[in-house]
């Protein structure tokens, strides 16, 4: 099991890595790339990989997004379920 966790671990993380590459960046009013901001505004509180947001034929936005297992390690027990 801790091999299979870590493999799961190595894999997201390159592709984290692989994918912000194509991220589009939010330049600040000064014109200088903000990553702590980006990067934060990303990631905070949030269980699901957010691909892009589209509007229907109403003008109602929708997100597209992948819900994300939520791992947790509590009293030497493993909790793994899905966010959404």
């Amino acid at each position: 099991m801790h091999h299979i966790l870590r493999n799961f671990f190595i894999i997201s993380f390159l592709s984290i890595i692989t994918l912000s590459v194509y991220a589009k960046s939010d330049p600040t009013d000064d014109g200088k790339f903000d990553a702590k901001g980006m990067i934060l505004h990303h990631i905070a509180d949030d269980y699901s990989w957010h691909f892009f947001d589209y509007k229907d034929a109403n003008g109602e936005e929708h997100h597209a997004a992948l819900p994300l297992p939520v791992i947790l390690f509590t009293d030497g027990h493993l909790d793994v379920f899905m966010s959404s």
